[in-house]
């Protein structure tokens, strides 16, 4: 069973299973749209503590960034290496831009 309730103005959804519970924020002051968000957020929580999904893990920035440039984005050769140019100048620290 999940639980809607407000703190400072923000509307979270709290979800329990035997001994284990989950919270997490909606996002928003409106209740309407708590109320929307709330289903889908419940079967998630659900998911999480029934041990069917695992929650999405946090990736450093240089993961993220492998991450990014794997996927398929139906790039062009050049856009594609275009933006590996950008992320390893900016990892090395390099300035993008020329400071003159």
């Amino acid at each position: 069973m999940a639980t809607l309730y407000k703190n400072r103005n923000i509307w979270y959804i709290t979800v329990s299973n035997g001994n284990n519970r989950l919270t997490r924020s909606l996002r928003t002051k409106d209740k309407k749209v708590a109320k929307q968000l709330m289903p889908s957020i419940e079967l998630e929580l659900l998911l999480q503590l029934s041990g069917v999904k695992q929650p999405s893990k946090n990736l450093s920035f240089d993961e993220l960034i492998k991450c990014y440039l794997k996927a398929d984005h139906n790039w062009s050769k050049r856009t594609k290496e275009l933006n590996e140019y950008v992320f390893r100048s900016y990892q090395s620290g390099k300035s993008l831009y020329d400071k003159t």
